[in-house]
């Protein structure tokens, strides 16, 4: 298993962009992320990324699934931190 926690910052939601999977501020906090090479999209129901030798699609943890959403609808965010566990 690959266990690592996600911060999503202050400066991610003032830079990240709305309705935009690639630079919403979950997909920028993904990136900061060592053992993600790449990261494909962050929306509400799926997330997806490749780390060095896999591709990874997954439905995120409902705060992070609802945060997503949030931010989209342009209600208020806040930062968080949220951990994900993959296989290997």
């Amino acid at each position: 298993m690959l266990t690592f926690t996600v911060d999503v910052t202050e400066e991610d939601i003032a830079i990240g962009e709305r309705r935009n999977c690639l630079f919403c501020p979950v997909a920028r906090a993904l990136r900061r992320v060592p053992e993600i090479v790449s990261v494909v999209s962050a929306y509400p129901y799926a997330v997806a990324f490749h780390t060095e030798n896999r591709y990874h699609c997954f439905a995120p943890p409902t705060p992070v699934g609802e945060f997503i959403r949030d931010y989209d609808r342009g209600d208020p965010v806040k930062p968080f931190s949220f951990t994900l566990t993959i296989p290997k």
